[in-house]
């Protein structure tokens, strides 16, 4: 039995109901009395399907610390599976509970983690709510240098967007366009909008991203929106001031034409 869980513990039906509603149980049967009466509930209730609705009531109860003991089980428990996926409910549950029995560096050290690990801005901002004034400041800047790092560039751009923290969205755009994937039409397409008017390039690189993914899998579906994303880069066009390394609108079209030039479809609607 989990430490800390008491032989009273297995009397509180009420709490432990999602368990044998897992189990198939009903709670006044001989089955379920065996279940609680003989610990079997310490297994089941560390599932991470139901561990969350069973700490849950366990925290209302004033029981936190067990609470705890069934929540670390069953993150353990899922850290050895080979398949994991991220448990938000979970992780709510787990950072109520260290914030009720005090354990805020614990609570810090999960909140970042978390973050990390999946780019979670809840939990970062979860995270900057715990430290002193000041220093808040310098932790977010740490944290969005995570988040360039980050290799899925996709949730990169995401989160730095969403946050928000458009120039380095576009700093981004511009240090990593070899990667951008033109088949996220609504993370690119959303992030295009939001860099237009301060950010073109970075506007720019991710519509001909879109465009060049389009036309290279000749997805003729796509083609009038390939064509709106090829005349918003000419409307971006004049806003840009210094291109760099990347190709001119002009000399990006020339290069499109050249090696695109039997997709028809799109050509027709362009020029149409």
């Amino acid at each position: 039995m989990a430490e800390g869980i008491g032989a009273c513990d297995v009397r509180n039906h009420e709490a432990f109901r999602p368990i044998l509603r897992y189990a198939g149980l009903a709670s006044g049967s001989l089955m379920a009395h065996s279940v609680l009466s003989h610990g079997l509930w310490v297994s089941f209730s560390t599932y991470g399907t139901i561990a969350p609705d069973v700490a849950r009531r366990l925290i209302a109860a004033g029981r936190a610390s067990e609470a705890y003991d069934i929540l670390r089980a069953s993150m353990t428990r899922e850290a050895q599976t080979s398949f994991q996926a991220f448990n938000s409910k979970m992780d709510e549950v787990y950072e109520d509970c260290l914030n009720q029995m005090g354990k805020l560096d614990e609570l810090k050290a999960h909140l970042w983690t978390r973050f990390k690990d999946s780019l979670s801005a809840r939990a970062l901002r979860d995270y900057l709510k715990l430290l002193p004034d000041f220093d808040d400041v310098e932790a977010e800047e740490t944290a969005l240098d995570v988040v360039e790092a980050y290799p899925r560039l996709a949730a990169t751009i995401s989160f730095l967007v969403e946050w928000p923290a458009l120039e380095r969205a576009a700093r981004v755009v511009l240090a990593r366009r070899g990667e951008l994937d033109g088949d996220g039409y609504t993370t690119l397409t959303t992030a295009a909008e939001a860099l237009d008017a301060r950010y073109p390039l970075a506007a720019t690189l991710l519509r001909r991203a879109m465009i060049e993914d389009t036309l290279n899998g000749a997805k003729s579906t796509r083609y009038r929106h390939a064509v709106r994303h090829l005349a918003e880069c000419q409307a971006s066009d004049q806003a840009i001031t210094d291109f760099g390394a990347v190709l001119t609108h002009q000399e990006f079209v020339a290069a499109l034409r050249e090696k695109h030039a039997r997709n028809y479809g799109f050509w027709s609607l362009v020029d149409g």
